[in-house]
């Protein structure tokens, strides 16, 4: 059997309590034609964030930083990815082709931290366009 295509490895770290350690996150797993971006940034509960993550392909580096900018929706609309040793990436992303919620961990009392996935298509300030999932988090902490 023949196949191409691409993927995406996740739960790396193996088992975690998310809601213990992460107050918000986001993350994005894109795939291009020639090349692939994974990207997270985390806000832990001791205030501090932290952000990385990858290109690989033809572009291959080490994201050191993010910033995004959100519609009244609250999903992303544009990424500026930092790289190791080069210029960044500027990403412009379409509206979510889907949106799926998606469990972390066992709530403890009235703490969940939720998720959702929405799939997009995300286009390169430099040209390539590209398709893949944007996920945030949140926890949610009120009782």
């Amino acid at each position: 059997v023949e196949v191409a295509g691409g993927c995406l490895r996740d739960r790396t770290w193996g088992w975690r309590e998310e809601n213990q350690h992460w107050l918000e996150y986001y993350a994005c797993f894109l795939c291009f034609d020639d090349f692939d971006l994974t990207l997270m940034k985390f806000r832990l509960n001791d205030g501090s964030t932290r952000a990385h993550g990858a290109t690989v392909g033809s572009r291959e580096s080490s994201v050191t930083g993010s910033r995004i900018r959100r519609n009244g929706w609250g999903s992303v609309v544009h990424f500026d990815v930092e790289l190791d040793g080069g210029p960044g990436i500027e990403l412009t992303v379409g509206p979510p082709e889907a949106r799926i919620w998606v469990p972390l961990g066992e709530p403890d009392g009235p703490h969940a931290l939720t998720a959702y996935d929405e799939f997009v298509e995300v286009t390169s300030s430099d040209g390539p366009t590209g398709f893949g999932i944007v996920e945030q988090g949140i926890l949610r902490q009120l009782a």
